[in-house]
């Protein structure tokens, strides 16, 4: 959510590197619960559904949503492990990237 530290530190790390992301044809976007999105945080304000079919009902996570809507990789966060740092999410993007260049 907005008022979360951690979170908020998580969004900026990969809004830094929006710009490799966008060279493979990706956009970051975070999903956030509560009332605001942060200043310097692009995204969307969850409407409750988003964590219920992407992401297993679970509290946070990452994915990689192809361009039809289908989820290429997840972390999750019950996963206990955290976030990915953004390299690794940039090498999946890449992966696909280069899997599916149409």
């Amino acid at each position: 959510d907005g008022n979360c530290f951690a979170c908020r530190q998580v969004c900026q790390r990969f809004s830094e590197r929006q710009n490799q992301f966008e060279e493979w044809g990706a956009k970051v976007w975070f999903v956030w619960r509560g009332d605001f999105i942060p200043e310097g945080c692009q995204g969307i304000l969850e409407s409750g559904k988003v964590r219920q079919n992407w992401l297993d009902n679970d509290a946070a996570g990452i994915l990689v949503v192809d361009r039809h809507g289908v989820v290429v990789k997840q972390w999750l966060a019950s996963s206990g492990k955290g976030f990915p740092p953004p390299d690794e999410v940039l090498s999946t993007v890449k992966q696909i990237a280069l899997q599916c260049p149409e």
